[in-house]
């Protein structure tokens, strides 16, 4: 079960045709990384997801490559997006202080200021109603130079993110012991809310059609 513990199942605030994440943009010298993932629709279903995070020059000069099912530099997938470390920030000397603007009517204090850039330096929403990180389906980071860097597979699956929107929130779990353990009863369960998910959809055209009659 995976707890749900602030903001990590809103939606993400990145429009579909917003590919490239830059959350302060000329601010500082960046590296284009680039992000391979699935995300799955509000209709249930899933899709290739692409785009390109603006990480601070440096990044890649100090991190090791990896392979699918180590994380590297990320800390965390959401449905929203991806969270790196913020260990790849103190790797490359990297220092919100000059970039202060010390403006009282946004922030309380300093501190509250730089734990807000440094937030949006290595926090990225990401296009996609819901993205998944799952070993199915899993969420690939590369550096510039085409090197693995980031992987996250310990997210949503399929199934979790169908079952999330079919009950409006009310069941929050992976589903991913469920896929690793025993694929037979997965798919058994993916049946069941693919199902689910057909009504949902049918009872959304039917409600779509009767607000175009009362319109007429």
């Amino acid at each position: 079960m995976i707890k749900r513990v602030g903001n990590q199942l809103r939606e993400s605030s990145a429009r579909a045709d917003q590919p490239i994440a830059d959350n302060l943009p000329n601010l500082f010298p960046v590296e284009e990384w680039r992000a391979f993932y699935w995300t799955m629709g509000s209709d249930g279903r899933v899709a290739e997801g692409r785009a390109v995070l603006n990480v601070p020059r440096g990044v890649a000069a100090v991190t090791q490559a990896v392979t699918i099912g180590e994380n590297g530099v990320i800390e965390n997938v959401r449905r929203w997006g991806v969270m790196l470390r913020g260990g790849i920030l103190e790797a490359i000397g990297f220092d919100p202080t000059p970039f202060l603007t010390h403006d009282r009517s946004r922030y309380p204090s300093d501190d509250a200021e730089a734990l807000h850039l440094v937030t949006n330096v290595t926090h990225f929403d990401l296009p996609g109603f819901f993205i998944l990180a799952s070993e199915e389906h899993p969420f690939l980071l590369f550096d510039p130079g085409g090197d693995l860097k980031g992987s996250y597979t310990n997210w949503y699956t399929y199934a979790g993110a169908l079952a999330y929107i079919v009950t409006d929130g009310r069941l929050a779990t992976s589903f991913g012991l469920t896929w690793e353990k025993d694929r037979v009863l997965y798919q058994k369960v993916m049946r069941a809310l693919n199902e689910l998910m057909a009504e949902k959809n049918r009872e959304g055209d039917v409600e779509s059609g009767a607000g175009h009659r009362l319109s007429c």
